[in-house]
């Protein structure tokens, strides 16, 4: 998964669709470190769910990952 706040997007990749190429493609805008960080979200906005409950995985869909940041970066 790739997040990027300064280009307003969640990339998240699907296997055997093109994800590599397009992760490849997306990773030069997102940081360093931080564009595989699932736990940069919970950092940057505040989480609807509790601390606990507010881990995604890899495997997250993007309705999940839009429910557990709520509007803002998602919109």
């Amino acid at each position: 998964m790739l997040i990027s706040t300064s280009h307003r997007f969640i990339f998240v990749h699907i296997p055997k669709t093109a994800g590599t190429s397009i992760t490849a493609s997306l990773g030069k805008f997102c940081p360093p470190r931080a564009s595989r960080a699932v736990h940069l979200l919970a950092k940057l906005y505040p989480l609807r769910v509790s601390p606990g409950r507010a881990i995604m995985s890899m495997h997250s869909t993007a309705l999940q990952i839009s429910e557990k940041i709520g509007p803002g970066l998602t919109d």
